[in-house]
């Protein structure tokens, strides 16, 4: 995203917190939805709560996004705003399996949803329940800086999950046609 855009949305967004005024920081999050700053304004526009309304069908278009971070986005704000879960659930929980050995942001963003949501689609705890359990590291670590071992962060995160959501029996795979359950092999 760009710096200026970013901070016009955390002003816009800081402007509507202390005033209560939504019309600066919809407007900003109007044109970030209408332009290349799409996918990174998904997940931003939630932050409004209900004040957001006016802008759920920009965010529903986002369910079709490009990238898992703009699918996962969409959802995240659109659960905030409204608090639904039957449309928003089975999208963020397709994104919630660790795949191909990489933990990544849309990942990380999912799970954290799901813990916040306090729920998770039965269909998903298996997959889930073999990640957490694994004898061996599944997690490539990126970035060797020091910080927790990506694998120790992504199963720390399956955990909480797997302690706090209730299981609910939905469907999660048709959210998006690549979801694919993790298998343990790489």
């Amino acid at each position: 995203q760009d710096d200026d855009f970013a901070f016009a949305c955390v002003a816009a967004t800081a402007h509507f917190r202390a005033t209560g005024n939504p019309a600066l920081a919809l407007d900003v999050f109007r044109r970030g939805l209408a332009g290349r700053d799409k996918a990174w304004t998904y997940g931003r526009v939630g932050e409004l709560a209900s004040a957001a309304n006016p802008l759920l069908p920009a965010l529903a278009a986002g369910f079709g996004g490009e990238t898992g971070w703009a699918r996962v986005g969409a959802a995240a704000s659109i659960w905030r705003i409204t608090g639904r879960t039957e449309d928003t659930l089975p999208v963020v929980a397709a994104h919630a399996l660790i795949t191909d050995g990489h933990y990544t942001a849309a990942q990380k963003h999912a799970v954290r949803l799901l813990t916040d949501m306090r729920l998770v689609p039965e269909a998903l705890l298996p997959a889930l329940r073999q990640f957490a359990d694994a004898k061996r590291r599944l997690v490539h670590d990126g970035s060797n800086d020091g910080t927790p071992h990506d694998d120790n962060v992504a199963r720390t995160a399956v955990r909480n999950l797997l302690a706090s959501a209730t299981a609910i029996p939905i469907p999660f795979a048709h959210a998006e046609p690549d979801a694919q359950q993790w298998s343990g092999h790489r």
